[in-house]
């Protein structure tokens, strides 16, 4: 009888403590919600991707053109399909490179957030807002507006200056809208994942590799390192030359947008370089994904958006263009 008694008030506060932690990561969670924009990852299907030859960087990838990738994360609501279109684009449609007549076009650049992670591609938020700038026409001059997703999962600020560079500047768009978050700041492929295949090749000698893992120990040690070899002022100095060269690329009007839960510094960075080039311009106020559990995949998850954040951040980004007249009607 002692022994049953002294079981069940084992139990008691092993549940007790599971409790607490529980809701000690809750508390957390919500207090500090910009981690989660630190730690989402994007599992990249290396059947479905490739190098492009005309790249000089190491690391650089794209998707196959022409194919559908359908999504294996489990906690997607049923099946998830990427569509990518004759350039690689995750779009439902391929443009053609000249430019139709009285067409606005407008190319996004970005990682997974701005391609759409665990979405179908006619809900990730540049197919949403092609959808509300051809629904309500802003200007007569244009008979159609195309927006154009250059947003590849994985990818860091000189990936995406890259994918524009082989991809997007042939196109001659009206207007580009540049999705930053805290990793493109925190992490530079070329340098960082000669760190993260150092680390998997030694965990793999060791057999100590964790397949269930959303983001394996390689990466988190090669970012680590890496963020130990190169502060911050070292890489806001590389992240500087990187943007230098997509202004070389295009002069054209450019939109900054990025979230609130998005560090200050790399705000601040922002809006700098919004403030070194003509016709730019910097919004930080889209919709905070983090706020409730119905806007992003963390509960069960890597914290990206859901659909409906997907439909909340194209309606934002649709009425700053439209309350800023970044489309001229003259």
């Amino acid at each position: 009888m002692k022994s049953r008694f002294k079981f069940i008030l084992i139990l008691i506060v092993l549940i007790q403590i599971a409790i607490s932690i529980w809701l000690a990561f809750e508390i957390i969670k919500r207090k500090y919600p910009q981690v989660l924009g630190v730690t989402s990852v994007s599992i990249i299907n290396k059947s479905t991707n490739t190098p492009n030859v005309k790249s000089n960087l190491q690391f650089y990838y794209e998707p196959v053109a022409s194919q559908k990738e359908t999504d294996q994360a489990q906690w997607s609501k049923g099946i998830v399909v990427y569509t990518y279109n004759n350039d690689t684009l995750n779009d439902r449609f391929d443009y053609s490179v000249e430019k139709p007549e009285k067409t606005y076009r407008i190319i996004v650049l970005g990682d997974s957030y701005a391609f759409g992670e665990h979405v179908n591609t006619a809900d990730s938020w540049p197919e949403k807002l092609e959808d509300a700038l051809n629904a309500n026409k802003i200007c007569k001059n244009y008979d159609k507006y195309e927006v154009l997703n250059l947003g590849v999962r994985g990818f860091d600020i000189q990936d995406e200056v890259e994918r524009y560079r082989l991809r997007g500047q042939k196109y001659n768009p009206d207007l580009v809208i540049w999705m930053l978050i805290q990793n493109d700041f925190d992490e530079i492929n070329e340098l960082s994942m000669p760190l993260e295949k150092k680390y998997y090749e030694q965990l793999k000698n060791e057999n100590k590799l964790d397949p269930l893992s959303l983001r394996s120990e390689s990466d988190d040690l090669g970012i680590k390192e890496f963020l130990r070899t190169y502060d911050e002022k070292q890489r806001f100095a590389i992240e500087d030359r990187f943007f230098s060269d997509f202004n070389e690329l295009y002069q054209g009007p450019l939109l900054l947008v990025t979230f609130p839960f998005l560090d200050g510094r790399y705000k601040t960075h922002m809006q700098q370089w919004a403030q070194q080039r003509s016709a730019s311009y910097y919004e930080d106020s889209l919709p905070d994904i983090y706020a409730q559990d119905d806007l992003n995949f963390d509960r069960y998850g890597d914290g990206h958006p859901t659909k409906l954040a997907h439909t909340m951040i194209a309606k934002k980004i649709y009425q700053y263009i439209v309350d800023n007249s970044l489309i001229s009607c003259k």
